[in-house]
């Protein structure tokens, strides 16, 4: 368990001193760290850094076993298909985004 999962420091300090106060065991620490989190708002992906949109991104796909349900592994494997065209340089913006216009 990581505590750097929190991102805001005075949150991150909160927990180890109640933790260190109240001598609570790693069971207990988890239970405050899951109440901690509901009480977080949801993050839009959009308002993410591009770097933490894609390891977000990753991660949900990891945790919900996407290659597990095939419909939707049919869907992310054409899009993984896709991002690494693109990363290879031979994505073709006019055959796989039909109505998108680029103005570069």
């Amino acid at each position: 368990m990581k505590l750097s999962f929190f991102l805001d420091r005075d949150r991150r300090e909160q927990l180890l001193s109640t933790a260190i106060d109240r001598r609570l065991s790693l069971t207990q620490i988890g239970e405050e760290i899951k109440s901690t989190q509901a009480d977080l708002p949801a993050i839009d992906p959009a308002t993410l850094e591009p770097r933490q949109r894609i390891q977000s991104t990753l991660k949900k796909a990891t945790s919900a076993k996407v290659w597990q349900d095939p419909l939707k592994w049919k869907k992310i494997d054409k899009l993984l298909i896709q991002i690494d065209e693109l990363l290879a340089g031979n994505f073709n913006f006019n055959d796989n985004c039909p109505g998108v216009v680029l103005g570069w």
